[in-house]
């Protein structure tokens, strides 16, 4: 028992799937129309789709049938390779992470290899075959293999990044007279922070070591020696010629296609812009033009939009703080839960206008809630109670708590009607006097928190709590 709230079982509130499936079942009318509204958005933001793709092809059948002169098809022709050119442009400047280093603190990683115990037949076989590998794509090929998620990028971009180079200045190399030499080899890695640059210079180290058997195996026998890996951060010039060329060449170019565009006729515009769409618009535009109003679309937003009703429902539901069925207070509350009467919407409150198994369940689930508030009340030997609801009655409640009151004065248990008893003070006095109170709860409205203050008060006001009934319209 909860020692704080006395009233409660537990703090904890399970939920009942079970309910909220029934519930949801009960909204099958909002759950559809949803469902149509999102068919309908789906669907018409397919047709608007495929009716500019026919538009597309409209576009270039038009442009099929213009006919230019030699000096007006070669300004389109310039113009379309112009274009295509600035759009690789602006591709490498914005995924090249070369171009996007700040050259003023450029990030590297040197490491220096030693390879030794080579014959001067094979030293320079040797030191080939490991800057043929650096260089002409095997390392990069191997690295992309080893890890392929952090060296998620095109091949030419990551290539940029790793370098290999060998000094010729003689104080760099030494060539010994007993037929055997020594070669230093230099790697360099840059990365878009010292991060970066350290783990492409650690994963090179694998890939070189790796790739050391086959060199052994196709050049010579030889020993290859890591001397040293130094991290530095230091301004790079070329880098910062290249980049400001680059950014150069691409405002240069959209200058000059814009000068070229706007001197262009009606139809080299036509022309230029049909040939500037890609090349795949042209079959989804006959295939737009076939297919009209898409099924699959229709379908995918129908069952979206039943699903994304059910997801709001259900948030909804979970998310409400209301007494969510008549189980709930039996299963969370230590007061006596007598039953409840369900009320059909749009039927009078006294059960009179219902038939056949709906009148015969109104009756037996009055019936049975009246006999125990009955005996509950003998059992407290009192003569009077007050009903006190929460809420503020309706019409049809109205006429059902008349029809309950009446009954239990037949049985001699007199009532006292307290209407929405948090907000109407007048009815305190009443419930009072009447010292005894039989708690009204509608499922979907009374709050956990409202029974929690309801509580308190009575116990402050040495009410005694009979038990309670629930009211619940469907």
């Amino acid at each position: 028992m909860n020692q704080n709230n006395s009233w409660k079982k537990t703090e904890e509130i399970e939920i009942n799937l079970v309910d909220l499936l029934k519930k949801l079942c009960v909204q099958w009318k909002q759950v559809l129309a949803c469902a149509v509204v999102f068919a309908c958005l789906l669907g018409g933001y397919k047709y608007v789709k495929d009716n500019r793709a026919v538009q597309t092809a409209s576009t270039a059948e038009l442009a099929e049938g213009v006919v230019l002169t030699d000096a007006e098809q070669k300004s389109v022709t310039a113009a379309i390779e112009l274009a295509e050119e600035i759009d690789g442009i602006e591709k490498y400047l914005e995924e090249s992470i070369v171009m996007n280093i700040d050259p003023y603190h450029k990030d590297r990683v040197v490491l220096l290899y030693s390879i030794d115990d080579a014959t001067k037949q094979t030293k320079q076989k040797i030191i080939e075959a490991y800057l043929n590998f650096l260089s002409s794509g095997g390392a990069i090929d191997a690295l992309k293999e080893n890890d392929s998620k952090k060296w998620d990028m095109d091949k030419s971009y990551l290539s940029e990044l790793v370098s290999a180079y060998q000094r010729e200045n003689s104080s760099y190399q030494i060539i010994m007279n007993d037929s055997t030499a020594e070669t230093l080899l230099y790697i360099e890695t840059t990365g878009k922070d010292a991060e970066m640059a350290g783990e492409l210079a650690a994963d090179i180290q694998i890939v070189l070591e790796s790739y050391y058997p086959t060199v052994k195996e196709i050049a010579g026998k030889h020993t290859l020696t890591l001397l040293s890996s130094e991290n530095s951060m230091r301004p790079d010039s070329g880098l910062m010629t290249a980049q400001h060329d680059k950014r150069a060449l691409l405002t240069t170019n959209l200058t000059t296609l814009k000068n070229l565009t706007d001197a262009f006729s009606e139809d080299q515009k036509l022309l230029y812009e049909n040939a500037i769409i890609e090349e795949d618009e042209q079959p989804k535009a006959e295939e737009a033009a076939s297919a009209g109003i898409s099924k699959k679309y229709i379908l995918l937003g129908f069952v979206g939009g039943i699903f994304l009703y059910c997801c709001v429902y259900a948030c909804w539901y979970l998310l409400r703080d209301t007494v969510k069925s008549m189980e709930e207070i039996k299963d969370y509350y230590n007061f006596p839960f007598y039953g409840g009467i369900v009320l059909k919407k749009g039927t009078k409150g006294n059960g009179q206008d219902l038939t056949g198994s709906q009148k015969d369940a109104y009756e037996r689930e009055k019936a049975q809630m009246l006999n125990r508030v009955r005996l509950a009340c003998q059992k407290q030997e009192t003569s009077t109670i007050c009903l006190a609801t929460d809420f503020s009655l309706n019409e049809q409640e109205k006429e059902c708590l008349s029809g309950v009151s009446k009954q239990l004065k037949e049985w001699g248990v007199n009532t006292v009607l307290g209407e929405n008893i948090s907000g109407n003070i007048s009815v305190w006095d009443e419930l009072t006097k009447a010292g005894i109170v039989l708690m009204i709860y509608k499922i979907g409205t009374t709050t956990h928190q409202m029974i929690d203050e309801e509580m308190n008060f009575y116990l402050e006001n040495d009410i005694a709590v009979i038990g309670a009934v629930a009211l619940e319209s469907k």
